[in-house]
């Protein structure tokens, strides 16, 4: 794996590694090539599917077989491209492609044609002489538009790198000016049809709602079946620096869980539409709604602008409220994670996440900048017991706060009730550690915007003496104590260094 990362991050300078050679190359479509001819062919295909490269079951080699189509292939009357199989050996793991998008450009060269159950197959011998390099299906402006933090896949293909592969078999890669036409060709064909046409059949799709059945153990033969989901990302997790959580939703409106390796599919992100495939539950049939993957898995995005994103049609912000409260109501530990609240500030709602070490760190800058990031509170200071304590009186030319006292509470014209604490929080990035930041709540409570959606500053007072009220509030912000519920929020670092979070609202349960 990290000698194929390697590879990959390599690339981002590919004009060293270009061969402008003599050699000429002639490219065969699909349906062209002649099933079981002496000679190899070289072409030009759009990834399907593919599985990730593994250890051959059958032999020492190491293999990976991709679903592939190209422009002349037929569509049938649902929008099905008919596809072909390329089937891949290599003696090591890194000399194999790594493919996770449906719509992935990829060469061969010196592939070997046969048939295989009815449909073409061809044969590339990496270990001998055959070679690939896989292309972008983003031109120079998409990949901007839809460029991923931390991906290095679509970050060199802009101005003059943008017919050049992202990956690719060998030292050195040859190119010729005629393949910029096929490449251009072939995304103008991925932009017009994933956007028209399903592309891809759902034929083998198992939907959330009978995995239990189809993928559980079978009584006849005691075996767990794989089984390939559609889905989309409802919420990405990072639990640590090597694993994530995220949860997936279908048309079947049902939420599921599934442990990833960050190194592995580290392009994963919310709102995406994903092909998984070969998922099991042959060891998480003790766990609620959670399937895991195996070494052969593989997780695959589809094109941004395919028609399939657009037919899931389900409720996402019902299914993931009904969800969450059932986690908050269990008596049970939290087994997966509530994000608990939500950023009201939508420049700041979709930006990078980062964690309370990265922020720190750029404290430097000023007041003012925003960060996002997701925190898990240990504790608040003064204590929730008494909800006449968060509430304080500030002067609002002074900024200066001052405590309510046992007395009748008079505000001058100047003065205002505003929230005022302090979360004790950690995040994944010290987790298991005994060090705590403190990040200060100074909130007025402006209408809808803030900690509380149906409290404002003027509702105060009235909290002070209605024990419903202040039960409300602090039933809230215990739910917040609890193990694995998180607060996405939005931080300012002072000139001080003292962390106060902004425009940040809990959710309602």
């Amino acid at each position: 794996m990290i000698q194929q990362q390697k590879k990959a991050k390599d690339v981002s300078l590919l004009l060293p590694y270009f061969k402008n050679q003599q050699a000429h190359y002639e490219y065969t479509k699909l349906k062209d090539a002649d099933v079981g001819s002496d000679g190899t062919v070289n072409f030009y295909a759009i990834v399907l599917d593919s599985n990730f490269p593994h250890k051959s079951f059958k032999s020492d080699r190491f293999t990976c077989s991709i679903k592939i189509t190209d422009p002349d292939q037929p569509l049938d009357k649902e929008g099905i491209s008919e596809h072909c199989t390329l089937v891949m050996f290599a003696k090591r793991y890194e000399d194999l492609p790594i493919t996770q998008r449906v719509g992935d450009i990829i060469r061969v060269h010196r592939a070997y044609v046969g048939q295989y159950k009815g449909v073409k197959q061809f044969t590339a011998n990496i270990f001998f002489n055959s070679s690939w390099a896989l292309f972008s299906p983003l031109n120079a402006q998409q990949a901007k538009a839809e460029s991923v933090e931390d991906s290095k896949v679509d970050k060199f293909i802009y101005n003059e790198r943008e017919y050049l592969p992202f990956t690719f078999f060998g030292r050195s890669f040859s190119f010729e000016k005629s393949e910029q036409r096929l490449i251009k060709q072939f995304r103008e064909w991925i932009n017009k049809t994933f956007s028209k046409h399903h592309v891809v059949s759902d034929k083998y799709i198992t939907p959330l709602a009978e995995v239990p059945q189809k993928g559980g153990k079978q009584p006849d033969s005691g075996k767990y079946y794989d089984f390939d989901l559609q889905v989309k990302v409802v919420q990405h997790f990072r639990l640590d620096d090597y694993s994530s959580e995220i949860r997936v939703i279908d048309e079947s409106n049902e939420i599921w869980y599934c442990h990833i390796l960050n190194m592995k599919y580290k392009w994963v992100r919310e709102g995406q539409i994903l092909r998984i495939r070969s998922a099991s539950i042959e060891h998480h049939e003790k766990y609620e709604r959670v399937f895991g993957l195996k070494n052969y898995s593989n997780i695959l995005s589809l094109p941004y602008n395919s028609i399939i994103g657009k037919e899931i049609n389900v409720n996402i912000p019902a299914a993931q409220h009904q969800v969450d409260l059932a986690l908050l109501k269990s008596d049970q530990k939290i087994m997966h994670p509530v994000i608990a609240s939500s950023i009201q500030n939508q420049k700041i709602k979709f930006a990078p996440l980062e964690t309370l070490e990265q922020i720190l760190q750029q404290k430097a800058q000023g007041a003012g900048k925003l960060h996002r990031t997701r925190i898990t509170v240990e504790g608040i200071n003064p204590d929730i017991e008494n909800i006449s304590q968060i509430i304080r009186i500030q002067n609002t030319k002074t900024n200066s706060t001052r405590e309510i006292g046992k007395s009748k509470v008079a505000l001058t014209k100047d003065e205002r009730f505003i929230l005022y604490f302090q979360f004790y929080v950690q995040d994944y990035s010290n987790y298991l550690s005994n060090q705590f930041v403190r990040v200060l709540v100074c909130d007025p409570l402006e209408k809808g915007k803030g900690l509380f959606k149906n409290f404002t500053g003027d509702d105060l007072q009235t909290v002070l003496k209605g024990k419903k009220q202040q039960s409300i509030i602090h039933d809230t912000l215990k739910n917040l104590l609890k193990f694995n519920v998180w607060i996405e929020a939005a931080i300012e670092v002072l000139e001080s260094g003292v962390m106060i979070m902004r425009d940040t609202q809990i959710n309602e349960y």
